[in-house]
């Protein structure tokens, strides 16, 4: 019974993935009412979607130009945060474009002077740790239950 329960809970949550179009299915036929219905929105008024449709546009243009060059070595996609200001995605906390230590890194890395042709100044190492770019071990024991998920 609880392994039938587990089994269809998976499914379900697979189809739910699934309905999500992935990055390689992305081009310029996808629109913002494909957005609309894959992501379920619901918009307050017809001033508030079409701004929202702005920004999507602007988004989905920004994800197939990145993902039409080579030269990344990743991809974008779209999620239902792909309609929303930057302003909002800051707000709740989905703005993940520098993380803590990313955030770290370029307040004591400033672009060298461009006279610079020496790196006898260099120190001859660097501990993150003292510098608090590395964030601190997390304790993980709680992720342990996942491990046995498949036997119930």
């Amino acid at each position: 019974m609880m392994r039938t329960v587990a089994v269809l809970v998976c499914l379900v949550c697979i189809s739910l993935v699934s309905a999500y179009p992935t990055w390689d299915q992305l081009d310029a036929a996808y629109t913002f009412d494909d957005y609309e219905h894959h992501f379920r929105k619901v918009y307050d008024s017809e001033d508030d979607r079409q701004v929202r449709k702005g920004i999507f546009e602007a988004r989905l243009q920004d994800v197939l130009t990145h993902n039409a060059d080579a030269a990344h070595t990743w991809k974008k996609g779209v999620n239902h945060f792909s309609d929303r200001h930057d302003h909002e995605r800051r707000i709740r906390g989905v703005d993940k474009s520098l993380l803590h230590h990313q955030r770290k890194v370029l307040a004591l890395t400033a672009a060298p002077p461009a006279n610079v042709s020496s790196i006898d100044h260099l120190p001859s190492s660097m501990d993150w740790r003292k510098q608090d770019v590395v964030t601190p071990v997390k304790n993980q024991v709680k992720a342990h239950f996942l491990l046995f998920f498949p036997f119930l």
